[in-house]
């Protein structure tokens, strides 16, 4: 056990003795020293180029350009725009531009105009209805359509929408007008 002993304590001073030689000349070399300091001139100069150059990294000097600044935005309103609604251009033709939709529309050789559209947006229920009725034969229907069917949508949405167990009525018994003309 002795020998075990030795031989253990032994090689616990060899170990020690060849590492600490190896620390000790690492340290106190010359080549040791100056890699030391290059590593640490390389760190403070690393650091100092990131904060001089964070807000140029971030963008922050550009958040002026960037797309939601850009675009100044007015509160969102409920908007109903119908066919008689736009103004007619000498030409015969009706043209309307918006930030979310645009419309054109142009008289065939009839003196009156047969088609009509119809825009709604209620942003504050997250509904937009753009309805384009096509009057074949005469602007009665779609006349009555763009002035009825997308208030009708509208009403008919915000009455049964938040109740997902409702179904619609295909039995005619239902008393919305809207619903028996589609069906």
């Amino acid at each position: 056990m002795a020998k075990i002993a030795t031989r253990i304590f032994g090689f616990l001073i060899a170990t020690a003795t060849v590492r600490y030689k190896l620390v000790r000349s690492l340290i106190i070399s010359t080549e040791a020293l100056f890699v030391f300091i290059t590593i640490a001139s390389l760190l403070f100069y690393t650091k100092w180029l990131i904060a001089r150059y964070r807000p140029t990294i971030q963008g922050q000097k550009l958040q002026h350009k960037a797309l939601k600044n850009r675009f100044k935005f007015k509160a969102p309103k409920f908007i109903d725009l119908g066919f008689s609604d736009i103004p007619i251009f000498p030409e015969g033709t009706w043209s309307w531009k918006h930030q979310n939709f645009s419309f054109f529309a142009n008289r065939g050789q009839r003196p009156y105009m047969e088609d009509r559209m119809h825009y709604m947006n209620d942003p504050h229920h997250n509904l937009c209805i753009f309805s384009i009725f096509d009057g074949h034969g005469g602007p009665f229907v779609s006349q009555y359509l763009e002035e009825h069917f997308s208030t009708a949508i509208r009403n008919r949405l915000l009455r049964f929408g938040q109740n997902p167990g409702h179904r619609l009525s295909l039995t005619g018994q239902n008393e919305d007008t809207v619903v028996q003309v589609c069906y």
